[in-house]
This record gives structure tokens, sequence and C-alpha cells, in this order.
């Protein structure tokens, strides 16, 4: 981890901001969450999903009351 600051090139100042980089193509990828990425192909943005080979984690957004 004392390494990892190395390899990040930019850091955004918002989540947005992240997806809006790589619609526009100033950055060719991110991590993020699915449905921004949805919603950017929806808009005709040529955003695509790419998938390690080994699986990746799922993390279920859930709210109760």
């Amino acid at each position: 981890m004392d390494k990892i600051n190395q390899n990040i090139a930019f850091y955004v100042d918002s989540t947005a901001n992240t997806y809006t980089l790589v619609a526009r193509g100033e950055y060719p990828i991110a991590i993020g969450v699915n449905r921004p990425a949805y919603e950017l192909q929806a808009e005709g943005w040529p955003v695509a999903f790419i998938y390690p080979k080994d699986g990746t984690m799922v993390q279920d957004n859930a709210m109760g009351w």
C-alpha cells in the first residue's frame, strides 16, 4: 500500500468526474460502479466493461428503514 500512490496517474475531485473523463475518452479506464457506466452507454458514449479473468467483487448496496 505504501507504493500505490505512484501507480495512480490522476485523482478526481468527485466520483461523477471519473465517469465524465472516461466517457469523453480522456482516461481509458476507471474503477467504479456499474450504474453510471450503463447511463453513459444509454446516452451513446462508447463505454464498455472489462472484467478480470479471475472475477470481481460484488458489492450490494442496500438500504432499509
